[in-house]
């Protein structure tokens, strides 16, 4: 893949300037058999998000071969800190206040991948994380909020994607369920 033919683009402003018959097509291009539910969030998901303003999704296509190469999804959570034992953590989370209730508001980012049928030299997953936190940085920057959240299933079995998002400086914050363990950033 060319880098000249690839365009970073938001899903929002793709259905603002073509039909959604043809954007659901270009989205239907995605592939991710490691991870069923990306693929599944872009093709089943990202438009009806996208219109409800649940979420923002921004698009990696490749012109040449009309596909997406990878995108990432970016939302608002408020993440409980009742069950966190730590008082420290909780005075760090909220920004060295002692919070106020057992809630704060976040930054999520939904879905973050890129395509099978892409490589890392086509487009990396450094480059798809640090554009996505640049995103937050401009919401942040707005509207104000530090905390970034994301979510990984069984991160017992991924130890590479754990190991990814901590060189980021994410750390683990709470185990949701048995399947989704929670992971943050404190934005500066």
């Amino acid at each position: 893949m060319d880098s000249n033919s690839v365009e970073f683009i938001s899903l929002n402003f793709l259905l603002s300037v073509q039909n959604e018959d043809k954007v659901q097509r270009l989205l239907n291009t995605f592939y991710c058999e490691k991870d069923i539910d990306i693929e599944n969030f872009l093709k089943n998901k990202a438009i009806e998000f996208e219109k409800r303003k649940i979420s923002r999704t921004y698009l990696w296509i490749d012109l040449e071969n009309k596909e997406v190469a990878g995108y990432f999804s970016i939302g608002l959570d408020v993440v409980s800190i009742k069950g966190i034992n730590s008082n420290n953590l909780k005075k760090k989370l909220n920004k060295g206040y002692k919070p106020k209730n057992d809630f704060l508001f976040t930054y999520l980012i939904g879905q973050l991948a890129r395509s099978d049928r892409y490589f890392k030299k086509d487009l990396s997953g450094n480059e798809i994380i640090k554009t996505a936190l640049a995103k937050i940085k401009e919401a942040q920057t707005a509207v104000g909020g530090h905390l970034v959240c994301l979510d990984i299933s069984y991160p017992d079995r991924k130890p590479n994607l754990v190991k990814f998002y901590t060189k980021f400086g994410f750390r683990e914050l709470i185990k949701i369920n048995e399947r989704l363990t929670r992971y943050f950033l404190i934005l500066e």
